[in-house]
């Protein structure tokens, strides 16, 4: 994961901030999260697409703006399947420009 995200900052993206949320989910959800591959994408395209929709909120408020539907915001989502001792714990890292 640490290689992935420095090939990332080095070579993919741009140098501008980035905010980062992470999704976690325990018990019988991430079990079956973690074997079920069209609902695990059903959710983080539920995920991104409201994080999306909170940062074009946001620009619009914070630019006094009437409308920003035209506005899309860029975004890697990673899913990370298991913990420290290998245990199955899903859940989402999405990062989206700030």
């Amino acid at each position: 994961m640490c290689e992935t995200a420095a090939l990332w900052v080095e070579r993919l993206l741009p140098a501008v901030g980035y905010r980062q949320w992470v999704l976690s989910f325990d018990g019988p959800m991430a079990v079956r999260l973690g074997y079920d591959a069209s609902l695990l994408r059903a959710v983080c395209r539920v995920f991104t697409a409201r994080l999306s929709q909170q940062l074009r909120r946001a620009a619009k408020r914070h630019h006094q703006r009437p409308a920003m539907s035209r506005l899309h915001a860029g975004s890697i989502t990673v899913v990370q399947r298991f913990r420290s001792d290998l245990g199955l714990y899903v859940h989402l890292r999405a990062t989206l420009r700030a």
